[in-house]
């Protein structure tokens, strides 16, 4: 009975994340949230690089 309803707990919380983020499914939130989190590691990155590319040439000037 008691896992009954925890999923009972667990279904209703996933319909009302779906209908509160617009329609979309817990999968395609978590695809989101990799994709974003993908994005800012890259982009984290691309900083760092840049930085030490930046750094190299002021050490030249």
């Amino acid at each position: 009975m008691a896992d009954s309803t925890a999923r009972d707990r667990d279904a209703l919380a996933d319909r009302e994340l779906e209908q509160a983020s617009g329609g979309m499914s817990i999968d395609e939130i978590r695809d989101l949230t990799d994709s974003y989190r993908n994005f800012l590691e890259q982009a984290s990155n691309a900083a760092e690089t840049a930085s030490g590319l930046l750094k190299d040439q002021a050490q030249r000037l």
